[in-house]
Parts: structure tokens; sequence; C-alpha cells
């Protein structure tokens, strides 16, 4: 089944997450659903080990990373991302060593250079823009 957003609410302010979406079923009839519950359909990928990840292009979710042990994150190429954010989070309360990585050729806030995570409990969330040769930024 393609589905496909229909009708986004108008904001007046920030959203609050209460907003309600309408999605076609390419043909089979619409349905609404709440903005909440959406956030809430984020898959958790744990990662528990030392080593490199590489994040797929179609991998979402947020990612918790458990270990203290050096992780490099390889992040996927902006321009295949749809516009769905990365989320990075150092989920210990031992100091973490996670350094994130652009894809090659794209840049993280405008710079080829790797971001670090070296705080507990340190996060980054990062938006594709899919743009010229691509880039990560955050909000």
């Amino acid at each position: 089944m393609t589905a496909k957003i229909i009708q986004l609410p108008v904001f007046s302010g920030p959203a609050t997450g209460n907003e309600i979406l309408e999605v076609s079923q390419g043909g089979g009839g619409s349905f609404q659903i709440a903005m909440t519950l959406l956030q809430s359909l984020r898959p958790i990928n744990t990662i528990s080990s030392g080593g490199t990840t590489t994040i797929g292009p179609a991998q979402y979710g947020d990612f918790l990373v458990t270990t203290t042990a050096a992780v490099t994150i390889n992040l996927p190429s902006a321009l295949l991302r749809n516009g769905v954010s990365v989320s990075i989070i150092a989920a210990t309360t031992s100091t973490p060593n996670i350094t994130i990585a652009p894809f090659a050729g794209q840049t993280i806030f405008g710079l080829s250079n790797n971001l670090t995570i070296g705080n507990s409990y340190g996060a980054f969330t990062l938006w594709p823009n899919a743009t010229g040769l691509g880039d990560w930024y955050q909000k």
C-alpha cells in the first residue's frame, strides 16, 4: 500500500503534536492520524558494542548508544533521507566516545569534519538538506 499525506494542519505557532494529519491510501480512501502517534512510531535502534555502525538511507528512528567503547556512526546520504532526521543519543552515565561521520562528500553543519559526543546523555538530532551536494544540519 502506498500512502501519502494529503492534508497538513495549519500551524499558528509551534507544533504541539496534537495536530491531525490526513493520509491517502492511494485511491482506497483516507484516514486521519495524530502527529503524536507518528512520533511514537519511531523505532529505537540500540548500539551496545564498540565499532562502526552505518545507518542505511531508510533506517529510521533514534540511535541509542549504550556502550562507552569507541563507536563511529556513518550517516547515510542526506539526499536519500526524504527529510527524515537522525537522532543519536549517548544513553550512558559514563563518558561515551561517539564519532558521527558524514556520508562521503557531504557535510555536517557545512563542515566536512566529524562530530563527537563525549558527554553522558549528549545527543544530536540532525536533519538532511537534500539540495546541492547534501548536508546535515541541526534545527
